[in-house]
């Protein structure tokens, strides 16, 4: 807690914000879609998707919810394909970590726009684009334990809302780049204990 409290950056601060997924399916199932071989529809995003390890679009026949949804949805729906952050909202209290995040690229699902359940939460820049090695070190950092811990001390939710992510201190973007790229050397992305170490080791000394 005294190290978060040193830190003088929010989301805001990097002209980022959070919002959360358009979609609510029980008022949506006309436009979600099960057929996979659909021609008129852009990806659905559920909370299954998003994994520390990355995204992971289609999950294929055992995942039984729609993982398309109609491109001519209504506009309110849909959001452009971008790179975000993706946090899940949700998590079960026995699950090893409350803060669960991945990076969705640009382009790297088909279609210009997607469709984002409300069970996730996404980080984008409003006036702008995510840049890929930002992303990259703010999803760095939400999956780490020592981020993980700050949330379970400073939060008995189960639940990750878009204004705790709002709210949440944060290193400057300086400390977010050299994670990125140290991350982006290693193995970290296969090994969670390896992110640790880089995580806390760049964010202690910034400190």
């Amino acid at each position: 807690m005294s190290l978060f409290s040193s830190f003088r950056f929010t989301l805001g601060h990097l002209g980022l914000d959070v919002s959360t997924g358009p979609v609510v399916p029980f008022r949506a199932t006309r436009e979600l879609i099960q057929e996979p071989k659909h021609a008129a529809t852009v990806p659905m995003l559920w909370l299954q998707h998003v994994r520390a390890s990355g995204v992971t679009w289609p999950l294929g026949d055992a995942f039984r919810k729609p993982e398309r949804i109609l491109a001519s949805a209504p506009a309110k729906l849909l959001v452009p394909n971008t790179t975000y952050i993706l946090v899940r909202r949700f998590s079960a209290k026995e699950e090893h970590r409350r803060l669960v995040a991945a990076v969705l690229h640009e382009g790297a699902l088909p279609g210009a726009r997607l469709g984002l359940e409300n069970h996730l939460n996404f980080i984008h820049r409003p006036r702008g684009k995510l840049g890929a090695e930002e992303a990259n070190g703010l999803a760095a950092l939400l999956n780490s334990s020592l981020f993980d811990a700050y949330f379970r001390i400073s939060s008995g939710n189960t639940q990750v809302s878009a204004t705790e992510l709002r709210l949440l201190p944060l290193p400057g973007p300086e400390v977010l780049a050299r994670v990125a790229r140290t991350v982006a050397k290693t193995v970290a992305k296969q090994d969670p204990a390896a992110a640790d170490r880089i995580v806390e080791e760049l964010v202690r000394a910034a400190d």
